[in-house]
C-alpha cells in the first residue's frame, strides 16, 4: 500500500497517472525512503513478459527516470518555459514515453563491441537498425515482437 502523505509531488502524480493508466501491467509499486526533506519517491515495474527485464520509473527530487535493460531516460524541470506547466508536462511525457514502449512503437538498442557495452538509445521501432562499426546491437521490444541480435 502506498501512504500519499509521505510522497513528494512528482510522486504523487506519477502515482494517479501511472496506477490509471497502467494498473494491469504494474506487479510492482512501492515506496522508497529517501532523505526526510525530500519526501518518499516512487518506484513502479511493469516486467517484460518471459524475461528479466522489465519497464520502471523512479521519482526522485522533482525528476523522473525511466528505464528499460540497459537503457534510461530522465524527465525532468529544468525542460520546461513555464513554472505553471511543468509538473503537469513532465507526467505527461513519461506517460506518452512509457505508452510508446508498451506498444512497441520505440524500441531500445543496446550496442556492445568486444563484449563491452558502448551505449544505449531508444529508437522508432520502423527504424532500420543496423550493425556499425563492428558492434553488436541488441534490440529489446516490450512484448517481443522486435528484438532480435543485428551484427555486421
Amino acid at each position: 500500500m502506498v501512504d500519499e502523505a509521505l510522497l513528494n509531488r512528482l510522486a504523487l502524480s506519477y502515482t494517479g497517472a501511472c496506477w490509471n493508466v497502467f494498473r494491469r501491467g504494474i506487479n510492482s509499486l512501492r515506496q522508497r525512503k529517501t532523505r526526510p526533506t525530500r519526501g518518499e519517491t516512487f518506484v513502479f515495474k511493469i516486467p517484460q513478459p518471459e524475461t528479466d527485464r522489465a519497464l520502471w520509473i523512479l521519482t526522485e527530487c522533482e525528476e523522473a527516470t525511466i528505464g528499460f535493460d540497459r537503457w534510461h531516460c530522465h524527465e525532468s524541470a529544468w525542460l520546461e518555459d513555464e513554472e505553471s506547466a511543468t509538473k503537469a508536462n513532465i507526467v505527461q511525457r513519461a506517460i506518452e514515453l512509457i505508452e510508446d514502449i508498451l506498444t512497441e512503437r520505440e524500441v531500445v538498442v543496446v550496442r556492445f563491441k568486444d563484449d563491452a557495452w558502448v551505449g544505449s538509445t531508444l529508437q522508432p521501432a520502423s527504424d532500420r537498425i543496423e550493425s556499425i562499426h563492428g558492434e553488436v546491437a541488441q534490440v529489446y521490444s516490450r512484448r517481443g515482437t522486435f528484438s532480435r541480435l543485428v551484427t555486421s
